[in-house]
Protein backbone atom coordinates (compact mmCIF):
# COMPACT_ATOMS: atom_id res chain seq x y z
CA UNK A 1 0.00 0.00 0.00
CA UNK A 2 1.33 3.88 -0.97
CA UNK A 3 0.02 6.34 0.67
CA UNK A 4 0.96 9.80 -0.53
CA UNK A 5 0.25 13.22 -0.22
CA UNK A 6 1.44 16.36 -1.47
CA UNK A 7 2.93 18.08 2.04
CA UNK A 8 5.12 16.46 4.43
CA UNK A 9 3.47 14.68 6.80
CA UNK A 10 6.35 12.60 8.84
CA UNK A 11 9.97 13.36 9.81
CA UNK A 12 13.14 11.13 10.36
CA UNK A 13 14.97 12.54 13.39
CA UNK A 14 18.44 13.28 13.62
CA UNK A 15 18.93 12.19 16.83
CA UNK A 16 22.64 12.58 17.51
CA UNK A 17 21.82 16.34 16.19
CA UNK A 18 19.06 16.57 18.82
CA UNK A 19 21.15 15.12 21.45
CA UNK A 20 23.75 18.09 20.58
CA UNK A 21 21.30 20.84 20.68
CA UNK A 22 19.16 19.22 24.04
CA UNK A 23 22.93 19.60 25.78
CA UNK A 24 23.84 22.94 24.18
CA UNK A 25 20.26 24.21 25.75
CA UNK A 26 21.29 22.67 29.16
CA UNK A 27 24.72 24.33 29.14
CA UNK A 28 23.03 27.35 28.02
CA UNK A 29 21.19 27.15 31.30
CA UNK A 30 23.50 26.49 33.49
CA UNK A 31 23.98 22.75 33.72
CA UNK A 32 27.73 21.52 33.36
CA UNK A 33 27.54 17.90 31.30
CA UNK A 34 30.21 15.12 31.90
CA UNK A 35 30.43 12.33 28.92
CA UNK A 36 32.28 8.68 29.96
CA UNK A 37 30.90 9.04 32.89
CA UNK A 38 28.19 6.42 33.92
CA UNK A 39 26.40 6.48 37.30
CA UNK A 40 27.48 3.47 39.21
CA UNK A 41 26.30 3.63 42.31
CA UNK A 42 23.40 5.72 44.38
CA UNK A 43 23.74 7.93 47.79
CA UNK A 44 21.42 7.39 50.12
CA UNK A 45 20.28 9.40 52.78
CA UNK A 46 17.72 7.90 55.61
CA UNK A 47 15.91 6.18 52.61
CA UNK A 48 15.67 8.72 49.80
CA UNK A 49 18.19 8.56 47.14
CA UNK A 50 20.24 11.55 47.93
CA UNK A 51 22.76 11.76 45.02
CA UNK A 52 25.04 9.14 42.78
CA UNK A 53 28.27 8.11 42.17
CA UNK A 54 30.12 8.32 39.13
CA UNK A 55 33.43 8.79 37.71
CA UNK A 56 34.72 8.49 40.98
CA UNK A 57 33.53 10.66 42.25
CA UNK A 58 29.85 11.44 44.61
CA UNK A 59 28.02 13.66 43.14
CA UNK A 60 25.03 15.15 46.12
CA UNK A 61 21.95 16.06 44.98
CA UNK A 62 18.14 17.06 45.87
CA UNK A 63 16.57 15.73 42.86
CA UNK A 64 18.08 12.68 40.62
CA UNK A 65 16.47 12.24 37.20
CA UNK A 66 16.96 8.46 35.77
CA UNK A 67 17.30 9.02 32.04
CA UNK A 68 19.76 6.00 31.87
CA UNK A 69 17.41 4.09 29.39
CA UNK A 70 15.99 0.45 29.02
CA UNK A 71 18.83 -0.69 31.63
CA UNK A 72 17.07 1.76 34.38
CA UNK A 73 20.52 1.99 35.93
CA UNK A 74 20.11 4.48 38.29
CA UNK A 75 16.87 3.12 40.03
CA UNK A 76 18.74 -0.63 39.62
CA UNK A 77 20.82 0.62 42.68
CA UNK A 78 18.72 1.74 44.59
CA UNK A 79 16.94 -1.43 44.24
CA UNK A 80 14.19 -0.88 42.82
CA UNK A 81 11.52 -2.62 40.22
CA UNK A 82 13.43 -2.54 37.24
CA UNK A 83 13.14 -5.29 34.72
CA UNK A 84 10.62 -5.46 31.71
CA UNK A 85 8.59 -8.04 30.77
CA UNK A 86 7.49 -7.30 27.85
CA UNK A 87 9.86 -5.09 25.46
CA UNK A 88 11.16 -5.09 21.93
CA UNK A 89 14.42 -5.54 20.23
CA UNK A 90 15.58 -3.55 16.68
CA UNK A 91 18.85 -3.66 14.84
CA UNK A 92 19.63 -1.08 12.23
CA UNK A 93 21.79 -0.27 9.10
CA UNK A 94 22.61 3.04 8.24
CA UNK A 95 23.92 2.91 4.93
CA UNK A 96 24.41 4.81 1.39
CA UNK A 97 22.48 3.88 -1.38
CA UNK A 98 22.72 4.37 -4.49
CA UNK A 99 18.97 4.97 -5.34
CA UNK A 100 18.03 5.94 -1.68
CA UNK A 101 14.93 8.23 -2.28
CA UNK A 102 14.51 11.45 0.39
CA UNK A 103 10.92 11.87 0.37
CA UNK A 104 10.15 7.99 0.61
CA UNK A 105 9.96 5.88 3.96
CA UNK A 106 9.10 2.50 3.89
CA UNK A 107 7.55 0.06 6.83
CA UNK A 108 7.41 -3.85 6.02
CA UNK A 109 5.01 -5.78 8.20
CA UNK A 110 4.77 -9.74 7.77
CA UNK A 111 6.33 -12.90 8.71
CA UNK A 112 8.91 -12.43 5.83
CA UNK A 113 10.42 -9.29 7.61
CA UNK A 114 9.52 -10.00 10.90
CA UNK A 115 7.36 -12.51 13.48
CA UNK A 116 6.40 -10.01 15.98
CA UNK A 117 7.53 -6.58 14.35
CA UNK A 118 8.22 -4.80 11.48
CA UNK A 119 11.04 -3.16 9.17
CA UNK A 120 11.57 0.11 8.03
CA UNK A 121 13.51 1.79 4.82
CA UNK A 122 13.81 5.86 6.82
CA UNK A 123 15.85 8.14 4.46
CA UNK A 124 18.19 10.72 6.95
CA UNK A 125 19.32 12.93 3.53
CA UNK A 126 21.04 12.63 0.43
CA UNK A 127 22.12 9.13 -0.31
CA UNK A 128 22.27 7.51 3.41
CA UNK A 129 18.98 5.38 4.43
CA UNK A 130 18.45 3.16 7.68
CA UNK A 131 17.09 -0.04 7.56
CA UNK A 132 16.45 -1.54 10.56
CA UNK A 133 14.25 -4.57 11.95
CA UNK A 134 11.98 -4.55 15.16
CA UNK A 135 10.82 -7.96 16.98
CA UNK A 136 8.36 -7.88 20.22
CA UNK A 137 9.78 -10.12 23.13
CA UNK A 138 8.34 -11.91 24.39
CA UNK A 139 6.37 -13.00 21.84
CA UNK A 140 9.10 -13.79 19.58
CA UNK A 141 12.59 -15.50 20.18
CA UNK A 142 13.60 -14.36 16.95
CA UNK A 143 17.50 -12.24 17.11
CA UNK A 144 16.28 -8.46 14.91
CA UNK A 145 19.86 -8.65 13.60
CA UNK A 146 19.80 -12.08 11.66
CA UNK A 147 16.44 -10.98 10.16
CA UNK A 148 18.22 -8.00 9.10
CA UNK A 149 21.28 -9.70 7.29
CA UNK A 150 18.43 -11.75 5.77
CA UNK A 151 16.48 -8.75 4.60
CA UNK A 152 19.79 -7.55 2.99
CA UNK A 153 20.98 -10.30 1.47
CA UNK A 154 17.91 -11.50 0.02
CA UNK A 155 16.99 -7.73 -1.35
CA UNK A 156 13.33 -8.27 0.31
CA UNK A 157 10.45 -6.12 -0.67
CA UNK A 158 11.56 -2.24 -1.12
CA UNK A 159 15.49 -3.12 -0.35
CA UNK A 160 15.85 -4.25 -4.20
CA UNK A 161 14.93 -0.44 -5.24
CA UNK A 162 17.90 0.64 -3.10
CA UNK A 163 20.52 -1.02 -5.24
CA UNK A 164 23.81 -0.81 -4.54
CA UNK A 165 24.46 -0.25 -0.92
CA UNK A 166 27.34 0.96 1.77
CA UNK A 167 27.49 0.12 5.04
CA UNK A 168 28.34 2.99 7.47
CA UNK A 169 27.34 2.18 10.94
CA UNK A 170 24.98 -0.46 12.62
CA UNK A 171 22.82 0.49 15.90
CA UNK A 172 21.41 -1.99 18.25
CA UNK A 173 18.84 -1.05 21.02
CA UNK A 174 16.32 -2.78 23.19
CA UNK A 175 12.90 -0.24 24.23
CA UNK A 176 10.34 -1.37 27.12
CA UNK A 177 6.65 -2.00 26.46
CA UNK A 178 4.71 -2.12 29.68
CA UNK A 179 3.19 0.71 29.56
CA UNK A 180 3.17 2.84 32.43
CA UNK A 181 3.19 0.15 34.60
CA UNK A 182 5.70 1.17 37.71
CA UNK A 183 6.09 4.78 40.07
CA UNK A 184 8.21 7.75 38.17
CA UNK A 185 8.48 9.44 41.27
CA UNK A 186 10.33 8.94 44.99
CA UNK A 187 11.55 10.94 47.40
CA UNK A 188 14.66 12.72 45.58
CA UNK A 189 13.97 10.37 42.63
CA UNK A 190 12.73 11.22 38.94
CA UNK A 191 12.58 8.29 36.08
CA UNK A 192 11.98 9.28 32.63
CA UNK A 193 11.92 8.49 29.26
CA UNK A 194 12.71 4.70 28.76
CA UNK A 195 13.73 3.99 32.62
CA UNK A 196 10.09 5.02 33.09
CA UNK A 197 8.53 2.98 30.32
CA UNK A 198 7.48 5.85 28.20
CA UNK A 199 7.33 4.56 24.79
CA UNK A 200 4.67 4.10 21.83
CA UNK A 201 3.04 1.03 22.59
CA UNK A 202 2.41 1.11 18.81
CA UNK A 203 5.40 1.10 17.14
CA UNK A 204 7.81 0.92 19.88
CA UNK A 205 9.44 4.64 19.48
CA UNK A 206 10.16 6.48 23.10
CA UNK A 207 12.29 9.57 21.85
CA UNK A 208 9.41 11.88 21.92
CA UNK A 209 8.13 10.91 25.37
CA UNK A 210 12.24 11.41 26.48
CA UNK A 211 12.00 14.70 25.03
CA UNK A 212 8.16 16.09 26.48
CA UNK A 213 8.59 14.03 29.89
CA UNK A 214 12.72 15.43 30.16
CA UNK A 215 11.05 18.96 29.98
CA UNK A 216 8.43 18.29 32.96
CA UNK A 217 10.57 16.11 34.93
CA UNK A 218 12.94 19.21 34.99
CA UNK A 219 10.37 21.71 35.54
CA UNK A 220 9.26 19.43 38.53
CA UNK A 221 12.67 18.92 40.04
CA UNK A 222 13.69 22.68 39.98
CA UNK A 223 9.90 23.72 41.63
CA UNK A 224 10.73 21.50 44.01
CA UNK A 225 14.13 22.24 44.80
CA UNK A 226 13.49 26.13 44.88
CA UNK A 227 10.84 25.11 47.66
CA UNK A 228 13.01 22.90 49.76
CA UNK A 229 11.21 20.09 49.42
CA UNK A 230 12.18 17.05 47.27
CA UNK A 231 9.92 14.86 48.44
CA UNK A 232 7.57 12.47 46.85
CA UNK A 233 4.65 14.96 47.57
CA UNK A 234 6.75 17.32 45.93
CA UNK A 235 7.74 15.25 43.19
CA UNK A 236 4.16 13.53 42.85
CA UNK A 237 3.05 16.40 40.29
CA UNK A 238 5.63 14.72 37.51
CA UNK A 239 4.47 11.20 37.94
CA UNK A 240 0.37 12.63 37.74
CA UNK A 241 1.12 14.65 35.00
CA UNK A 242 3.04 11.98 32.89
CA UNK A 243 0.55 9.41 33.90
CA UNK A 244 -2.00 11.78 32.08
CA UNK A 245 0.23 12.93 28.93
CA UNK A 246 1.18 8.86 28.33
CA UNK A 247 -2.31 8.10 28.68
CA UNK A 248 -3.72 10.21 25.90
CA UNK A 249 -1.42 9.53 23.85
CA UNK A 250 -2.00 5.56 24.39
CA UNK A 251 -5.15 5.35 23.93
CA UNK A 252 -5.04 7.04 20.33
CA UNK A 253 -2.85 3.99 19.48
CA UNK A 254 -5.18 1.01 18.36
CA UNK A 255 -5.39 -1.58 20.51
CA UNK A 256 -3.25 -0.07 23.34
CA UNK A 257 -5.15 -1.44 26.27
CA UNK A 258 -5.03 0.02 30.21
CA UNK A 259 -2.06 -1.89 31.28
CA UNK A 260 0.08 -1.28 28.66
CA UNK A 261 -0.32 -4.57 26.55
CA UNK A 262 -1.11 -4.28 22.81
Amino acid sequence: MTVQDGAARAAVLDVRGTYRWLAARAEGAGARIFTGTPATGVIMDKGRVAGVTAGGARLRAGVVIDASGFQSAVSKHAGLPHSWSRFGAGAEYEIRAENADPDTWWLMVGSKYSPAGYAWIFPVGGDIVRVGVGVGKPESGADPRVLLDRIMKEDAGPVAALGRTEMIESHYGLIPNDGPSRKTAYDGLLLVGDSAGQANPLVLEGIRYAIRFGGLAGETAASAAAAGDTSFGALKAYEDGGLLQYGRGCARQAGCKKDGSG
